[in-house]
C-alpha cells in the first residue's frame, strides 16, 4: 500500500465530508459517490488496517480511522434524529 497516497485520499475525503459534499448536491462529489460514502469508508478502513501492520504508520492510521469513524457516527446519528 502506498500510504502517502492513501493518507492524501482519506484527508481529501474528510475535507469533503466536512464541507457537506457527501450529503448535499454539489459539483465536487459526483452523485453516485454521494450515495456510496459508506462503501468508501469501508474501503479506507480495510486499507488502513493493512497499513497499520507497519509500525511506522500506526499512529497516522489510528488518527485517520478516528476521523472516519467520527464522520460515520455523526452521519448515522443525524439520520436517526431526522
Amino acid at each position: 500500500i502506498d500510504f502517502k497516497a492513501l493518507k492524501q485520499e482519506i484527508e481529501l475525503f474528510i475535507e469533503h465530508t466536512n464541507a457537506q459534499y457527501y450529503v448535499a448536491p454539489n459539483r465536487i462529489v459526483p452523485k453516485k459517490d454521494r450515495s456510496n460514502w459508506g462503501i468508501i469508508i469501508k474501503r479506507f478502513i480495510d486499507q488502513l488496517t493493512l497499513a497499520a501492520s507497519n509500525p511506522v504508520y500506526q499512529k497516522d492510521c489510528a488518527d485517520l480511522f478516528e476521523k472516519l469513524m467520527s464522520f460515520y457516527i455523526n452521519t448515522q446519528m443525524s439520520r436517526k434524529i431526522n
